[in-house]
């Protein structure tokens, strides 16, 4: 029963980063031209609101993610295969973090440019249920800035009911460093939204979603996905762990098969 009850709920985390939120007009090119857009609605352009100490901290959190998740692309030679062969028809790569704990990496290679995928993903999510069955709920419930917000997530139960969905409170960045779409957040701790007893409140540790144009190959992309998620609850790591490999590559079938319809739609 307990193996019964992960293989249903690590299903819950595949929406955490996946669901992304509109993305203002100008995405900017540059981690320099992203920093210079960090900044607070309240008060003007470039003025904090001195009043907002946990906005300020939020918007911390995210910009060390940012950073953090960049600084871990390229890097794939330290993770170990968990499940799959190779980043071109899908892997899932696993390494444990400072905390002991294990961070995984999806990789793989999808037939779409990764500028439309990012739209597709962006300015659609409310349809992501549609091919998503792991999605109950998505929704922003705190803007930050242009490029950054709290958001809140409601996975479906498993095991037909059993077991019981979880929900995530997050602070999320998004834009283009160097060419890279990113999408990246952090659980934080969000007085406007406390736990409830019809979830349990899982936890994100720093990761997020890295879209890159793969040379030559306008209609292709690299999408990486870096997965750090604690369930909570009675589950127990191991299991968690692993279970992990297959329901990622679980995970990427609905993307794929989302990818197929966007592009018959489109006439290719």
């Amino acid at each position: 029963m307990i193996i019964y009850e992960v293989n249903a709920s690590s299903r819950c985390l595949f929406h955490c980063c996946l669901v992304f939120q509109p993305l203002p007009p100008h995405l900017p090119d540059s981690d320099e031209d992203a920093d210079e857009q960090f900044v607070f609605h309240k008060g003007g352009p470039g003025q904090l609101d001195s009043k907002s100490k946990l906005d300020r901290e939020c918007l911390r959190q995210a910009k060390e993610t940012w950073d953090l998740v960049y600084s871990w692309y390229g890097t794939e030679k330290d993770w170990k295969i968990e499940c799959g062969t190779n980043p071109i028809d899908g892997c899932v790569r696993g390494k444990k973090s400072n905390g002991g704990y294990k961070i995984f990496l999806l990789q793989a290679y999808l037939d779409i440019n990764p500028h439309e995928l990012w739209e597709e993903l962006v300015f659609k999510a409310p349809e992501m249920p549609k091919w998503n069955p792991t999605v109950l709920e998505s929704r922003t419930i705190h803007p930050l800035t242009d490029t950054c917000d709290i958001s809140y997530y409601v996975a479906a139960a498993g095991a037909k009911g059993l077991v019981k969905s979880r929900d995530f409170v997050v602070v999320r960045r998004w834009g283009n460093r160097r060419g890279i779409y990113m999408s990246v957040g952090v659980s934080i701790t969000y007085p406007g939204m406390p736990p409830v007893k019809k979830h349990v409140r899982g936890e994100n540790g720093p990761g997020g979603v890295l879209l890159a144009p793969l040379p030559g190959e306008s209609n292709k992309c690299e999408f990486t996905w870096y997965c750090n998620t604690n369930l909570k609850g009675m589950l127990p790591h191991k299991l968690v762990d692993t279970a992990m490999g297959g329901m990622l590559m679980d995970y990427l079938k609905y993307l794929r098969f989302r990818v197929e319809q966007i592009n018959k739609q489109r006439g290719r």
